[in-house]
């Protein structure tokens, strides 16, 4: 499989998101804000095929809501019959797929600490170590993640695996008291260098920061040009759709497909279609 940057977890993640808006297009237990009439009728044996495809694949996550698939269509909250059963079938297989490859993760990969980390860092910077109610509710948040990395440690240790630099640089928050207090405290209330120092660092380091944020929006220009407003080329929406693919799957992700390109999933997935794309995007055994 490749890996284009999601960790499983986040792919599991971002699968159970898109099934559960597909099934809930505005929202958990309220209706949609459009009513399809007319819509063509499934029948039985089409319906029958689609639950063995489902449940051909011996993973039970998400069957028990199936028959409520089934009577959203009904209720006429999807516009095509051909489009409901693809789109379906495809957001069942991608939550199997990513709920197999998270069940049989190791216990040690580090892309779990990277998970944890993230969390852990996101919670630790809202902190603004006041000791107020706030603070103290995020701080034992804090522990609780640290709780985990621990334990995640202690796992990868006894396996005897090795430890990266960030594993070993690790701290729990009471360890980090001091300098976040630093930091957050401390640093702001010291007095500032002369004002010619900070001229001339500014001066420099103010050059090499416009040299780098040139560099990078001109490449941001350069793409977002070949994007904005209209439907990319064939081989621009090609590496739109390798660049948003799950990692666990290498199904297109329709969410992400859709953020590059300032559209909804709904749109970026049509014009998948539109493109002739849907196979190359939503099949990928062609990279194998």
């Amino acid at each position: 499989m490749l890996n284009y940057g999601m960790s499983i977890r986040k792919d599991f993640e971002e699968a159970q998101k898109q099934f559960d808006d597909y099934l809930y297009p505005n929202g958990k237990d309220k209706s949609p804000v459009k009513i399809y009439d007319n819509v063509e009728p499934i029948s039985d044996k089409e319906w029958g095929m689609l639950r063995s495809d489902i449940y051909s694949r011996k993973n039970n996550i998400g069957l028990g809501l199936l028959p409520k698939f089934k009577v959203h269509y009904d209720d006429g909250w999807y516009p095509s019959k051909e489009e409901f059963i693809e789109t379906v079938n495809r957001l069942y297989e991608n939550l199997q797929n990513c709920h197999d490859a998270l069940k049989s993760q190791s216990p040690t990969d580090n892309a779990i600490f990277e998970d944890l980390m993230e969390e852990y860092n996101n919670i630790l910077n809202q902190r603004t170590m006041d000791e107020g109610v706030a603070d103290k509710l995020l701080k034992g948040k804090a522990k609780k993640i640290q709780i985990k990395i621990e334990d995640y440690l202690k796992k990868k240790v006894e396996a005897d695996e090795t430890l990266t630099d960030e594993m070993l640089a690790f701290k729990g928050v009471d360890a980090l008291r001091d300098d976040m207090y630093f930091e957050k405290v401390l640093k702001p209330q010291l007095p500032k260098p002369p004002l010619e120092d900070r001229v001339a660092k500014t001066v420099v380091d103010g050059e090499q920061d416009a040299m780098v944020k040139t560099i990078k929006k001109q490449k941001r220009t350069i793409k977002a040009l070949r994007i904005f407003g209209k439907m990319p080329d064939q081989d621009t929406m090609k590496e739109l759709i390798d660049e948003c693919r799950f990692k666990t799957t290498d199904l297109c992700n329709d969410s992400e497909l859709g953020r590059k390109l300032g559209k909804n999933s709904e749109t970026a997935k049509a014009w998948v279609e539109k493109s002739g794309l849907s196979y190359y995007a939503y099949n990928p055994k062609h990279l194998k």
